[in-house]
C-alpha cells in the first residue's frame, strides 16, 4: 500500500477540515463588520436626550429643579432666600417657599432706643439724659427708664445759658468774673456781685424789699427779689 494514499473513507473528512480552516483564517466577513459598527440609530442609549420629556419637579419650593441635557439626570439646588436686609431673618418652607421675618431688636433695656438699620442690623442707642443746666449730669435708671440727675463738683468748668465761661456752684453754672460790673443781669431787684477768692463768680442776692424797680411800664417796689407794683 502507498503510505501517503489515504483510504477513501477518510477523504471527505479531510475536505471538511480544510474548508473549516479556510473560513477561520479569512477574517470577519463584510456582514460581520457592518454588524459590529454601533450607531445611534441602532442604539437607544445614543439618542439625543430631550429634557422636556423628563419631569424633574420634586414639589419642593426650596429647590430649583433642572435637567442635565448630557445625562438626563435631574439636578436640584437649594433656593437662596437671602434678601440682603439685615433687619430680616430669611427661611424657606418646602410648601410656601422663601419667607422673611423682622428681626427683634429689643434688648430688654428701658434705657435704650431700639431700631434696625437694613445695612448693619440692630441699633440700640443709649438714652441721653441731658439738661440745659451744664452743672447737672444725668444717667438713665434701668428700673424705670427715667433720667436721674446729679450735680457736678463745685468749681467744675461750665457754660452759662448766655454761652459765657463759668464754674459750677451748688449745681448752678455761675459766670466767671473779676469785678462786680461784669455780673450785670439787668434786673432791678437783684444785687450783682463778683464773689470768691482764687476763682471768682457772679452771685445775685435779692435786693432789700421796698427797693425801687421798674417793671417796664411803671415804677414799683422790690419784694423777695421780684418787682411788684401796687395792687399785685
Amino acid at each position: 500500500m502507498n503510505p501517503f494514499r489515504m483510504p477513501p473513507r477518510w477523504s471527505w473528512l479531510l475536505v471538511l477540515a480544510l474548508a473549516s480552516c479556510s473560513n477561520d483564517s479569512a477574517g470577519p466577513s463584510a456582514e460581520n463588520i457592518e454588524g459590529d459598527a454601533s450607531t445611534c440609530a441602532d442604539d437607544a442609549s445614543c439618542e439625543d436626550i430631550n429634557c422636556d420629556e423628563i419631569d424633574c419637579n420634586d414639589n419642593d419650593q426650596c429647590t430649583t429643579d433642572a435637567c442635565d441635557p448630557d445625562t438626563g439626570q435631574c439636578l436640584y439646588a437649594a433656593v437662596d432666600c437671602e434678601d440682603g436686609d439685615m433687619c430680616t431673618t430669611n427661611t424657606c418652607d418646602p410648601v410656601e417657599g422663601c419667607a422673611s421675618e423682622e428681626v427683634n431688636c429689643d434688648d430688654g433695656s428701658l434705657c435704650t432706643t431700639d431700631s434696625c438699620d437694613p445695612a448693619t442690623g440692630c441699633v440700640n442707642e443709649p438714652r441721653v439724659c441731658q439738661s440745659s443746666n451744664t452743672c447737672l449730669i444725668g444717667q438713665c435708671n434701668e428700673a424705670n427708664g427715667q433720667c436721674v440727675f446729679g450735680t457736678l463738683t463745685d468749681f467744675t468748668s461750665c457754660t452759662t445759658r448766655d454761652d459765657l465761661a463759668g464754674v459750677c456752684i451748688d449745681g448752678q453754672c455761675r459766670r466767671k468774673c473779676t469785678v462786680d460790673r461784669e455780673c450785670f443781669d439787668n434786673r432791678d431787684c437783684t444785687i450783682d456781685r463778683c464773689t470768691g477768692t482764687s476763682t471768682k463768680y457772679c452771685t445775685y442776692p435779692s435786693a432789700p424789699d421796698g427797693s425801687g424797680c421798674f417793671d417796664g411800664t411803671q415804677f414799683c417796689s422790690c419784694f423777695r427779689g421780684g418787682c411788684r407794683c401796687t395792687g399785685e
